[in-house]
């Protein structure tokens, strides 16, 4: 077969008729959550110039801009997070992948008592306490399964690249939806407009 010249990006910029906004609190939450990241995870050249680039703050400010400027902390901490995680996965074994599971979800579950060394946890007890101020059980719940989702569909990713194995199209898509990390960002619409819907509402065939 031969190879495709070329493809064509689908235009879903035009398709959306809602305005875009930004939160008004982005640029000094946006600054705040950067050092916050860069501290935690002490990150050196190249990675500090490549993750300046993300601009993930403007993202968060624009994916929630209502929230006041605490939750939008929350949740720029939580994308900062997410981003570096990403990239720390890429190169962890399965074992590896596993063990980071299980460090941050015990991290999600007790964030004030749970102790570990690793970074990435430790971050987590940092923005995930700060999430369990004002967040419903539900939400919390629903933040706490969807990122597990994350970290298994990583570990599944991992044991297929480590036996060379690819996925075809429609195996691509399945994973994709979980190791895309946008499931716990579902989590912070309810976290970041200070609501809890009832377990009835997310299960419902329409959601």
């Amino acid at each position: 077969d031969s190879e495709p010249a070329g493809f064509v990006l689908p235009d879903l910029v035009s398709d959306c008729h809602y305005p875009l906004r930004l939160n008004p609190h982005c640029y000094p939450v946006s600054h705040a959550s950067e050092q916050w990241l860069l501290n935690g995870a002490r990150l050196a050249e190249p990675r500090v110039t490549k993750f300046m680039g993300l601009h993930a703050g403007e993202l968060t400010a624009a994916c929630y801009p209502d929230a006041d400027a605490f939750h939008l902390r929350v949740c720029s901490d939580f994308l900062n997070w997410l981003f570096n995680m990403d990239d720390w996965l890429d190169e962890f074994d399965v074992d590896g992948t596993r063990e980071m599971r299980e460090c941050c979800i015990a991290a999600f579950r007790d964030p004030v008592n749970f102790q570990t060394d690793k970074l990435g946890g430790k971050m987590c007890k940092s923005y995930f306490g700060r999430f369990m101020q004002t967040s419903g059980s539900g939400c919390t719940e629903r933040f706490i399964n969807t990122m597990d989702l994350f970290f298994i569909a990583v570990a599944l990713q991992s044991d297929d690249r480590a036996k060379g194995w690819i996925p075809d199209l429609e195996s691509y898509i399945t994973i994709r939806r979980d190791t895309s990390g946008c499931k716990p960002c579902f989590a912070l619409i309810e976290y970041a407009a200070r609501i809890d819907l009832p377990d009835e509402v997310m299960s419902h065939p329409v959601i």
